[in-house]
């Protein structure tokens, strides 16, 4: 009896940990790749900002521009000055936040050369302007084949990166619902064995008591028969 009691207590002690452990564990990978799932949602996010920000760049250049050669003044080419610097600053971080995609890696080193000529091509236009120089349809038209290139690109790129953030929140949520019904369940099988194991140990108890009692009432009996017998 003696025996069955500590091994009831022995292999409840043991379950619990082992539960305890695997739990742990799996919710420490679990939780982890959440972490990276959130990060990846993060760098998407952001490849999408500096794409927007390069194109927003250019189309600011574009109206700063159509201003100056509709007005003539001076004031309206501040934003154009300083457009390209900042369009190379939007494809700098672009290269380096997608240095892991070979299709936009490819797709930036084919939009970069158009978006310079287009810069060229605003310049020359701005430069027409000041030598009273006449602009021809097909001038125009020059511009506009080049932004319609830009924006097909710009769109490209972006659809990949909405089609990977849709991936990877439809992942992250998946960790998310993973974790938590594994620490649910975790928590339900060991309070389940807990309690199994618990009724198990009282009931040994229970007739641990017993037993003692009926060796009690025996040794009372066996004193009194003693205590007649002298």
């Amino acid at each position: 009896m003696n025996n069955t009691f500590k091994r009831n207590l022995v292999v409840s002690t043991i379950v619990s940990i082992l539960i305890l452990a695997v739990s742990s564990v799996a919710s420490y990978l679990s939780i982890r790749n959440l972490l990276e799932s959130n990060k990846m949602v993060g760098h998407t996010h952001e490849v999408i900002y500096n794409l927007n920000g390069a194109q927003l760049s250019v189309t600011d250049a574009q109206t700063s521009v159509r201003g100056y050669l509709i007005m003539g003044t001076e004031n309206y080419l501040e934003t154009y000055k300083t457009a390209q610097i900042r369009t190379n600053e939007y494809f700098e971080n672009l290269e380096a936040l997608t240095s892991d995609s070979a299709e936009q890696q490819s797709a930036l080193k084919k939009l970069t050369p158009i978006t310079n000529a287009f810069y060229t091509y605003l310049e020359n236009r701005v430069q027409d302007r000041k030598n009273n120089v006449t602009i021809d349809d097909m001038d125009l038209e020059k511009g506009k084949l080049l932004m319609d290139q830009m924006r097909a690109f710009y769109k490209r790129m972006e659809n990949r990166e909405t089609d990977l953030l849709k991936q990877r929140t439809e992942i992250a949520a998946n960790y998310g619902t993973n974790t938590s019904i594994l620490i649910i369940v975790a928590a339900v099988i060991a309070i389940l064995i807990s309690i199994v194991f618990f009724m198990r140990i009282m009931d040994d108890y229970k007739i641990r008591v017993a037993l003692q009692i009926e060796l009690e009432k025996k040794d009372r009996e066996t004193a009194q028969r003693i205590h007649l017998i002298s």
